[in-house]
C-alpha cells in the first residue's frame, strides 16, 4: 500500500488586507481607530457627569427656579448710594461699581436692593426721590447720548 506522499507547501500566505499597507500596519491602524473611539466615548460620558453635576450644584445654589426665562444668565452692574459698599445676597458678596453675571431671578432681587438704597439715601435727606425723578429735567436721553431738551414753541422753558 503505497501512500502518497504529498510535498509539504509552505503555510498559505494570509490574505493581504491592504494593497500598500502590510496586514501588520491595518491592524495597528485599526487599532488606532478603536482607541480614539473608546477615548471619544470616555470624553462625551465625562462631559454628561460633568454637566449633570454643574445642573445638581445650580440647582443646590439656588441658580435655578425651573422657569426658563429666569434662569437665564445676564450681567448686572451693582449700583448702590454713597452710604452703601456692597450687597450680600444668599452669602455672596456684589460689590459697588463691579458687574456680576447672575440668573436673572437673582438679578432681579439685587436690582431691588440697589434701587431701595437710593430711596434711603433720598428719603434720610428729606429728598423724595419719586419727586426727584418726576421733575421735567432740561436733558433728553438719545441713543447717540444725552442732549439738552429741545424747547417747543408756545411752551415755557
Amino acid at each position: 500500500m503505497s501512500e502518497k506522499i504529498k510535498p509539504e507547501t509552505p503555510a498559505q500566505e494570509e490574505e493581504r488586507l491592504h494593497p500598500i499597507l502590510t496586514n501588520e500596519e491595518v491592524r495597528k491602524a485599526k487599532e488606532k481607530a478603536r482607541a480614539k473611539i473608546e477615548a471619544a466615548s470616555r470624553a462625551a460620558a465625562m462631559k454628561a457627569i460633568e454637566d449633570q453635576e454643574v445642573e445638581r450644584l445650580r440647582v443646590e445654589e439656588g441658580m435655578v427656579t425651573g422657569a426658563g426665562v429666569k434662569d437665564e444668565i445676564v450681567n448686572l452692574l451693582i449700583e448702590l448710594a454713597p452710604f452703601a459698599d456692597r450687597i450680600i445676597f444668599n452669602q455672596k458678596v456684589y460689590l459697588h461699581g463691579r458687574t456680576y453675571p447672575v440668573p436673572r431671578h437673582v438679578a432681579d432681587s439685587l436690582r431691588e436692593v440697589c434701587w431701595r438704597t437710593k430711596v434711603h439715601e433720598h428719603d434720610t435727606k428729606d429728598e423724595n426721590l419719586f419727586t426727584f425723578y418726576g421733575k421735567q429735567k432740561d436733558t433728553l436721553l438719545s441713543p447717540t447720548g444725552i442732549k439738552e431738551r429741545p424747547h417747543l414753541p408756545g411752551r415755557a422753558a
